[in-house]
């Protein structure tokens, strides 16, 4: 979702995005690669605990998508290689 949201926003609709996945020891390692706009800084973004000590009425819609990333992920690597996104996530899965 963010991938489409954020990097691809001004790019043709068919543009391609690949997800390679190997399970080892280590867990899930998942590989995401796009050709979208880099990341703001050239790294990931770092996680915010979004703040729930609100009404319902004033739940925020959006803005987990990181935090959610981290808490379930042992390790988050970018890199922009060439004119593409890399994105490494391991999940600690059938370890």
């Amino acid at each position: 979702n963010n991938v489409i949201e954020h990097a691809l926003v001004d790019t043709p609709a068919d543009t391609e995005i690949q997800i390679r996945a190997d399970h080892s020891s280590s867990g899930l390692q998942l590989i995401i690669v796009d050709q979208g706009v880099a990341m703001p800084k050239g790294k990931a973004p770092e996680p915010k605990e979004p703040d729930l000590d609100v009404t319902l009425m004033d739940m925020p819609e959006g803005g987990f998508g990181w935090f959610m990333i981290y808490t379930l992920t042992e390790e988050v690597k970018y890199s922009r290689v060439g004119n593409a996104n890399h994105l490494g996530l391991l999940l600690p899965i059938g370890i």
